[in-house]
């Protein structure tokens, strides 16, 4: 429901920066049908799909959607410096050379009021326990998650178990697992989508998290899945942290964390 929103608003008129999929209409884990009428294009959420996780999106499609709720949701219908697109100075990242052969993402800038985590705060979010000062090893504790629904007294999540943990289309709402709560108070940072951070390694663009075809394995605090940052995959989704002040805060504060929905 996010991401059509946001795509509606910034991908109406031309989309040259390819912010929707054409995977997104076409695969089962994809949740937006793309229609053209005459010069612009409309998006609509497939039916049961409005609160999955948005997935066949790039880590450049998660800042650029970031860049828009930086400018307060503009509704340009295309893509432009002030919606999608920043500098250095403006915007909560610098889009100037994305799509370059030589492009490496950067950093957020100073005064992000959106951003995505890094590597070491998505970690913190997730794993840290303030009352122990330490990081468990899932999310919500050192034993794993039991696989598949939720009920009232174990903690679970959405990974592959020599099964579907759930139904077709297998994904989880963003609002589901109630029951595996981080200790700071996020969600589903255990499988269903893989999540996108704004931390690199080399050429590469790391994402965390797990997902609903990986095991357990993959739900651990110290496991890195790393891709090329164009590459937009159907486990993949995103991670939107928000600053309370207004810029980005450090690892020892607590900040809040919304999740993308499609």
């Amino acid at each position: 429901t996010e991401y059509a929103a946001f795509l509606t608003a910034v991908a109406r008129d031309t989309d040259p920066h390819r912010l929707y999929s054409p995977m997104q209409g076409q695969h089962f884990w994809g949740g937006i049908v793309k229609t053209l009428s005459r010069s612009s294009a409309t998006y609509r959420v497939k039916q049961g799909y409005e609160n999955l996780p948005v997935t066949f999106v790039s880590w450049f499609d998660a800042v650029r959607y970031v860049n828009w709720l930086h400018f307060g949701r503009p509704d340009t219908g295309g893509s432009e410096a002030g919606a999608t697109e920043g500098s250095s100075t403006i915007g909560a990242y610098d889009t100037s050379d994305f799509g370059t052969t030589f492009h490496t993402p950067r950093r957020r800038n100073p005064n992000a009021k959106y951003f995505i985590p890094t590597c070491g705060e998505w970690i913190y979010a997730g794993f840290y326990d303030p009352a122990t000062r330490a990081l468990s090893r899932y999310v919500g504790g050192n034993s794993p998650p039991s696989s598949g629904k939720q009920d009232s007294t174990n903690r679970s999540a959405n990974y592959y178990s020599m099964r579907w943990a759930l139904p077709f289309p297998h994904l989880a709402a963003v609002n589901a697992y109630s029951n595996n709560r981080s200790a700071l108070g996020t969600y589903n940072q255990a499988g269903n989508a893989m999540e996108w951070v704004e931390t690199i390694k080399g050429d590469r663009s790391i994402a965390l998290g797990g997902s609903l075809f990986l095991s357990a394995d993959t739900l651990t605090v110290d496991y890195r899945d790393e891709e090329i940052s164009s590459k937009k995959l159907g486990s993949f989704g995103f991670r939107v942290a928000r600053a309370a002040s207004g810029a980005y805060p450090d690892q020892s504060q607590v900040f809040s964390a919304e999740i993308t929905s499609n």
